[in-house]
């Protein structure tokens, strides 16, 4: 039974050795982490490696994976919730100047993410929104408009479902 323990003990020495070399390259402590986990709701701190969350707990057990070059954020009492995507529009006539703008004014706000439900044809919105090249996903949904006949505006000509890395068009 001992001979048990002690590997157990020493692989995981091995495993947290290996995560603490390479450490994820952030991780955000001393906050009030809402998981949305019925089994676990609630946490102290989180760490993420790129755009995936690789551990969440309290601060001494995500700390305990941090390597060299990991940033620390110090959330100082304050509250994260996941991504929530609510940020929603309509938009007639788009440009990338007016793109840009409303891309700004939404990252300053914290959102990262929008729904635009497109006025015009979604050919010229999704132009729009290639030439500005927001650092945001945005989904772009066509609102068909019947044309005397029949036809709706939208049905044609056919657009990829994604055009770009961080544009969907539904």
């Amino acid at each position: 039974m001992k001979a048990i323990t002690r590997l157990g003990i020493v692989m995981g020495s091995v495993v947290m050795s290996a995560c603490a070399a390479t450490g994820p390259d952030t991780i955000l402590f001393n906050g009030k982490i809402f998981t949305a986990n019925p089994d676990q709701p609630w946490a102290e701190a989180l760490a993420t490696r790129g755009d995936r969350i690789v551990a969440v707990g309290s601060a001494a057990a995500v700390a305990a994976w941090a390597g060299p070059a990991t940033q620390r954020i110090d959330l100082a009492g304050r509250t994260v919730v996941p991504g929530l995507n609510d940020a929603h529009l309509a938009i007639a006539h788009a440009t990338a100047d007016g793109v840009r703008v409303l891309g700004a004014e939404a990252l300053a706000n914290g959102v990262t993410s929008l729904q635009v439900f497109s006025l015009t044809p979604v050919a010229d919105t999704v132009r729009a929104f290639r030439e500005a090249d927001l650092p945001m996903r945005v989904r772009i949904l066509r609102l068909p408009t019947p044309e005397p006949s029949g036809a709706t505006r939208d049905s044609r000509p056919f657009f990829p479902p994604q055009p770009t890395p961080r544009i969907d068009v539904r």
